[in-house]
């Protein structure tokens, strides 16, 4: 008799390693294939759309509820839960689903051990020991200069060339998922002083699907308020711009200037309830 991939998933110890070993997305693949072997406590566990983004969700839900503030930006923010939801549709469209990501931690958390945690939490298997070291020096300055304020975090990526970052700049990680395209932000020291983030212009329509109209062009700078929906991830970041920084936005894509984006931290940008 063949033993069949269905087979050997019965086992209920083989088949949750199995399962934690694989993104949410293959397994909605595999539970659509399967005809349906997912029980509702499995679907709750392992069809969260974070696991295809995160290695270590359960390290991310205590830094969450410790305070840590999460930011999914992109027009494919959505379709990470719609897939999931729907894989037979989606799973014919060959195309990697593009994801930008930013986080910040309260500065007035003491407990050292979330601190430890928050500084070693990473997109890749295991965090780069000199941005660690770095970015615990940095967590400390912050803790004299802003004690109130929101520490910008840098997901444990490499130093490059060990040199650290005179400016901030966006990193390309392999996500668990290998559909998704990841980015996520790596603050320089300013940016966690002016609690900001540099996006250059021409990639503003891959995160917000806004088109601007680019022939009255003004000005160099443009501020945006950015709120997301909570943690479900049902719909994609929402920016908004009043008329007059529309035009100031167009002039900074036309003159190639990164455009800042300044976080308002008094608006929960994500919540988990």
């Amino acid at each position: 008799m063949a033993i069949t991939l269905a087979n050997i998933l019965t086992p209920y110890e083989s088949r949750k390693i199995i399962l934690q070993c694989l993104s949410a997305w293959y397994i909605a693949k595999l539970d659509l294939c399967l005809g349906g072997i997912l029980d509702k406590n499995e679907r709750f566990t392992y069809l969260n759309p974070i696991r295809d983004i995160f290695h270590h969700v359960s390290e991310l839900d205590d830094l969450l509820r410790a305070g840590m503030k999460l930011v999914l930006l992109g027009n494919d923010v959505p379709y990470l839960q719609k897939r999931l939801k729907d894989p037979r549709r989606y799973a014919q469209q060959d195309r990697d689903l593009q994801i930008y990501l930013l986080a910040s931690f309260p500065v007035q958390q003491e407990e050292q051990g979330l601190v430890n945690k928050m500084i070693r939490f990473c997109v890749n298997e295991t965090p780069d020991s000199a941005r660690v070291t770095y970015d615990r020096t940095c967590f400390k300055v912050l803790q004299m200069l802003q004690p109130q304020g929101m520490f910008l975090m840098s997901f444990g990526v490499p130093i490059v060339d060990g040199r650290i970052e005179r400016r901030g700049s966006w990193y390309s990680a392999e996500a668990p998922d290998i559909s998704i395209s990841l980015k996520v932000y790596v603050p320089c020291f300013r940016d966690r002083i002016l609690g900001e983030a540099v996006l250059r212009p021409s990639e503003l329509p891959r995160i917000s699907g806004y088109n601007l109209g680019f022939r009255r062009l003004q000005a160099a700078w443009a501020l945006l308020r950015i709120y997301v929906r909570k943690y479900t991830l049902e719909s994609a970041v929402c920016l908004h711009v009043n008329e007059d920084e529309e035009v100031r936005v167009a002039r900074a894509r036309s003159a190639q200037i990164p455009l800042i984006i300044r976080f308002w931290y008094t608006h929960s940008v994500l919540e988990v309830t």
